[in-house]
């Protein structure tokens, strides 16, 4: 399903002396198809592509995962051979030199609570995302049984890979675990490896998996971020499913209902007892901006919500933020909100989303919030019907087109109960 949108980037201004001089950027950047690689300390590597093209004399980028399009279109020069590109929700930027024509020098930066985190990143002009060594070998199209282990903690995963082989050799597709997707893949097979990317300003992964026979994936990779590292297994399965994703969350026992009250981005309280939600369907979406998964379902609930609000639905957003300041917390928040067109309320519980007792100091009536995104439906009646951990995004085909359908039968059912 082509999902594109448009992440108009907002730059930071920084207090330069004036005389480096600011610019607006007039095509800064060659024309054309580029790889941009993010280098590690510790010698890995995460390739994604993206494009440069020219509108109205400035260069405006657009990086490619599979079918999703990110577009940035405001750059900004520093000097004559220095760029800066802030990306939209993730405090995330690229700080570039522009001295060779078909190379870019500089850094990835991510950037929470005032810590910058950097890493080696170069653009290499008219180069592929992979280049094939040798014709592949074996078609991974499918669904197949994963198990992903963390090498750090030795935690494993049970997911589900979905891929697709398109007739040019690309393949596109996802990874699903219980909490979310790796969203928009793109890759190919060379040989008997899979090598799979994506990069979209929160998250850059690369999966790498050897084929030992056409049902069989092992000696899998995963280089996730600046230090994330895993290993993976896949077995060929056309029935994969994962655990079931209401299972991960429940009411305590005697309680039935929530009881919330936060402000919203503009100042104003906002409680789930307010009669505006009585007699209503209401839907509870636990994210944060920082979320790539959370973006997928954000278009989705947005979407969704202007189509049925007028039958009685509602929806509000808890946000679970990384920031320590409150205020920085609320300037991101209304960016995500005006970035998507959001008219339901969004309300910052003031939770970090690595607090151990995040359930606790924010739905103290659930027993666990098992990750982000998450659902929680409400009945007419003010009770908690059913808890969903994750969401399978656009980038998962089938599954996508599933978890739709069965969300709208929720809410169909819920809206007919007197």
């Amino acid at each position: 399903m082509l999902s594109i949108f448009k992440m108009r980037v907002h730059l930071l201004l920084f207090c330069i002396a004036p005389t480096l001089g600011m610019t607006q950027n007039k095509a800064a950047i060659k024309e054309g198809n580029w790889l941009g690689v993010i280098y590690r300390t510790d010698g890995k590597t995460v390739p994604f592509s993206f494009k440069s093209a020219t509108n109205n004399g400035k260069s405006v980028i657009t990086i490619v995962n599979a079918d999703e399009m990110i577009e940035v279109e405001d750059l900004q020069m520093i000097q004559k051979d220095s760029m800066l590109i802030t990306l939209p929700f993730f405090n995330a930027s690229f700080e570039l030199a522009t001295t060779t024509p078909d190379q870019l020098n500089g850094f990835y930066v991510k950037t929470s609570n005032a810590i910058k985190t950097k890493a080696i990143f170069k653009a290499y002009w008219n180069q592929p995302r992979f280049t094939s060594y040798q014709q592949s070998k074996y078609n991974p199209t499918g669904t197949w049984d994963v198990v992903l282990t963390n090498n750090l903690t030795k935690k494993q995963t049970i997911s589900v890979g979905n891929f697709k082989q398109l007739p040019d050799g690309k393949v596109t597709g996802s990874f699903l675990t219980p909490t979310g997707d790796y969203r928009f893949l793109e890759g190919m097979v060379s040989g008997d490896t899979l090598q799979l990317s994506a990069f979209d300003g929160e998250r850059a992964v690369y999966f790498q998996g050897i084929f030992s026979s056409d049902s069989t994936i092992s000696l899998g990779s995963l280089t996730a971020g600046f230090a994330g590292s895993y290993t993976w297994h896949g077995k060929a399965n056309p029935n994969a499913i994962l655990p079931d994703e209401y299972a991960y969350s429940k009411m305590k026992p005697g309680n039935t209902k929530l009881d919330f009250s936060y402000r919203d981005t503009d100042g104003k309280m906002v409680s789930i007892n307010d009669d505006k939600y009585k007699n209503k369907v209401v839907i509870i979406q636990l994210f944060g901006s920082w979320c790539p998964n959370c973006m997928d379902e954000t278009k989705f609930m947005t979407q969704f919500y202007k189509n049925n609000k007028a039958r009685g639905v509602e929806i509000i957003a808890l946000a679970y933020e990384n920031y320590e300041d409150p205020m920085e917390a609320n300037a991101a928040l209304k960016k995500y909100k005006k970035q998507f067109g959001i008219t339901y309320p969004i309300l910052h519980t003031g939770v970090g989303p690595s607090d151990p007792l995040k359930a606790e100091k924010s739905l103290p009536q659930i027993d666990k919030i098992a990750g982000y995104p998450s659902t929680i439906f409400i009945d007419k009646k003010g009770e908690v019907r059913k808890i969903h951990t994750g969401f399978s995004g656009p980038g998962t085909g089938d599954f996508y087109q599933a978890y739709i359908k069965s969300f709208n039968k929720l809410v169909d059912e819920l809206l007919a109960e007197q």
